[in-house]
């Protein structure tokens, strides 16, 4: 896991830093195509704005991070929203199996070494219910990177505490996770390419 220091000093400026993200994350919460029946989680939830938007759409919102300082920033912007938060690990969610219609990771599973990406998406198959869906957005490995891409490794490789996303294969993962994969959209973020996928 990176340090979760990075993430609490971050955590002050985090919707600053990652507002060119929010259309990727937008459009993975329209695939999810929540109703007031559903109960959703956010793995890796950080300062809590799509566990907001979803709460409004569901019957119940979880948001899940480790990063205590995100977690309260979180709780701050939840106020009015009922949604709940929980500190706990990816890779063993404090949930019963089969509790969650739909499971959203946005920009979190690159952030994980490939095996506990699977112990992360082994947690996400377990706590979703019978024809629960998932909602994975996250920075994607080309197979020819491009110069922006090669840059971007190699500040990845020389400083991966700062530059901490490793770009994954995410059909791949998830298909090793044991997830199909429903649909699958491309787009490019900082002209390093991005892929928001549903899966069952």
């Amino acid at each position: 896991m990176p340090p979760l220091r990075i993430y609490d000093r971050l955590a002050p400026v985090y919707d600053l830093l990652s507002a060119s993200e929010r259309p990727f994350r937008r459009r993975a919460l329209g695939l999810l195509a929540l109703t007031p029946a559903d109960a959703f989680l956010e793995i890796g939830c950080g300062s809590g704005r799509d566990v907001a938007l979803a709460a409004a759409r569901a019957r119940r919102a979880v948001g899940v991070d480790l990063a205590f300082l995100m977690l309260c920033a979180a709780q701050r912007r939840l106020k009015s929203a009922p949604a709940a938060l929980v500190q706990a690990d990816a890779a063993a969610l404090p949930f019963a199996p089969a509790c969650f219609h739909a499971v959203y990771l946005s920009f979190t599973l690159e952030l994980l070494p490939p095996p506990v990406q699977q112990q992360a998406l082994a947690e996400a198959r377990r706590v979703l219910a019978p024809g629960g869906r998932a909602a994975v957005v996250c920075l994607a490995r080309s197979e020819r990177p491009g110069t922006a891409e090669r840059i971007y490794g190699w500040f990845h490789r020389r400083f991966p505490r700062v530059v901490d996303c490793a770009p994954i294969c995410p059909a791949q993962v998830l298909g090793e996770a044991g997830f199909a994969v429903l649909a699958r959209e491309a787009g490019s973020l900082w002209r390093l390419p991005v892929e928001i996928l549903l899966a069952g």
